[in-house]
């Protein structure tokens, strides 16, 4: 028969085996995890070069566009209402007048952001093949 503390000290290390299962079984799940990460990483072609340039070029066309949009829109509404007496006239019409250029500026800006996007992806496919 088994004493009392021969019985606790069974059960504590059965506790510590389990215990030390467990972890070693959290320390996989870890690895295989940073195992999958670092081959997803490997297969990826973009260096960070290529992704800095993937962010940074359609957001300065953007800005371009978006800029030029206005410049020519400010020119087009100042040929239009050219004079001072009709501001009264302007006003009224001005809550049009600005859902009408939020409108066409969105709609050309996702044109120019679409094309943008394809002309980078375009750009940075053609450099991936030349390191090749």
């Amino acid at each position: 028969m088994q004493s009392a503390h021969t019985r606790d000290t069974n059960e504590k290390l059965a506790n510590l085996d389990n215990t030390t299962k467990e972890t070693v079984q959290r320390i996989d799940k870890v690895n295989n995890k940073i195992t999958d990460l670092r081959e997803q990483r490997m297969r990826d072609p973009d260096t960070l070069g290529d992704k800095a340039f993937k962010l940074a070029f359609p957001a300065l066309i953007g800005m371009v566009a978006g800029k030029a949009f206005q410049s020519v829109w400010n020119l087009v509404t100042n040929k239009v209402h050219p004079s001072p007496n009709d501001d009264e006239a302007d006003r009224k019409q001005g809550l049009l007048m600005s859902v009408l250029f939020a409108a066409a500026s969105a709609a050309f800006s996702t044109v120019v952001t679409t094309y943008s996007d394809k002309l980078t992806q375009s750009i940075v496919g053609r450099l991936q093949r030349k390191r090749k």
